[in-house]
């Protein structure tokens, strides 16, 4: 009784051996060096050309057209404005680029 047959053995176990073993011998791994990239990790801010300033306001609302620096400020210069008028400001916009676009509701 024979446990396996050589020609059996040949066909499917040694010859998809040696195909791997030489395939992996011919591969030659190629390294390349990635670019470095350095990140900006400041944001730079630049201030607005245009003169801080209301653009319109009644005693339901403020606008303001304002430097991205002047943002605290113009909280409280809204917050003073509603409270003309026995109500709180309620931020309802804030778009900002170099100048920024902030409207507030007065509730």
């Amino acid at each position: 009784m024979k446990l396996i047959n050589s020609n059996f053995f040949f066909k499917i176990i040694l010859i998809p051996f040696i195909f791997l073993v030489s395939n992996c011998a011919s591969n030659k791994v190629v390294e390349t060096s990635k670019p470095v990239i350095e990140k900006k990790t400041v944001i730079e801010k630049k201030s607005c050309l245009e003169r801080s300033r209301v653009t319109s306001s009644s005693n339901r609302f403020i606008k303001f057209k304002h430097d991205i620096n002047e943002v605290d400020e113009y909280v409280q210069v809204a917050a003073d404005w509603c409270e003309r008028f026995s109500k709180i400001a309620v931020q309802s916009r804030l778009k900002c680029g170099t100048c920024c676009d902030a409207s507030y509701r007065c509730k």
